[in-house]
């Protein structure tokens, strides 16, 4: 309990703003009766046409936000014939939900390996932080992933919490957290993953809605490594070791 009150500490402190779960800021779920794909593409052609289609309407939606996102504006861009593009998405909310659902897959993939890295690894914390970095670049570099952060403050609806791919990245957190300490037990590596997600999601919330200035951005990050290792050094240091190494602020990543 102790190690709860003392990372809810650590946000009070490093973030001046509600904890109040940020990834369902790109966990939209679009206000549409229809956001599913019209028919699934059989030849090579149509999936590179709609992979293209996902990579306009990412720009699109970074560059411009949903409200001035259109069929027609995305048509357009991707050179697609519009007619092409009705043949496989009734509306522009079915290519975005599209979309969604692509950059939340590749954001789960990031941790995959992370149970079997963690526990092997001689250094967790850097294996950590790589983790932390590539998720973090994942979500910023994928075209749509910004715009779609930003969607939360409109009046579309939320997904809840639970979101399965958010859970999943939970999981496989914990999982990597049980396997190193065995000892910890699997309701309290859950609890522990939960709470590096939280800290991940806020920075990537802060980044979307320009929260952090650019001459703190580095800082804020470095606090948030360091909220992380020290709450988790507490279970994967050895007895009587230093508490592990913390980043240097100039370098740290993201």
């Amino acid at each position: 309990m102790a190690s709860i009150n003392l990372v809810f500490c650590f946000f009070s402190l490093i973030l001046p703003m509600p904890i109040r779960r940020p990834y369902r800021s790109i966990l939209v779920i679009l206000d549409s009766h229809d956001t599913k794909l019209r028919k699934m593409p059989q030849q090579e052609r149509a999936r590179t046409t709609i992979k293209r289609i996902l990579e306009v309407t990412g720009e699109v939606l970074d560059q411009v936000g949903f409200e001035k996102t259109n069929t027609n504006l995305i048509a357009r861009q991707s050179r697609t014939n519009i007619s092409s593009l009705y043949q496989y998405f009734p509306n522009k909310h079915a290519i975005i939900a599209v979309l969604r659902e692509n950059i939340l897959d590749q954001l789960v993939e990031v941790f995959r390996p992370f149970p079997d890295e963690f526990a092997a690894s001689t250094n967790w914390q850097e294996t950590l932080q790589a983790s932390i970095a590539l998720f973090i670049a994942t979500a910023n570099d994928h075209p749509g992933s910004k715009g779609l952060r930003r969607m939360q403050s409109s009046p579309l609806s939320t997904h809840p919490l639970d979101h399965p791919r958010e859970m999943r990245i939970t999981e496989y957190l914990s999982k990597g957290f049980a396997l190193r300490n065995p000892a910890l037990g699997a309701t309290h590596c859950q609890t522990m993953a939960r709470l590096v997600v939280q800290a991940i999601l806020t920075l990537l919330e802060s980044d979307s809605r320009g929260i952090i200035l650019a001459h703190r951005e580095i800082e804020r990050r470095t606090e948030v490594h360091r909220m992380c290792f020290a709450y988790l050094g507490q279970y994967f240091t050895t007895a009587g070791m230093e508490i592990p190494t913390l980043p240097n602020q100039e370098n740290s990543i993201p």
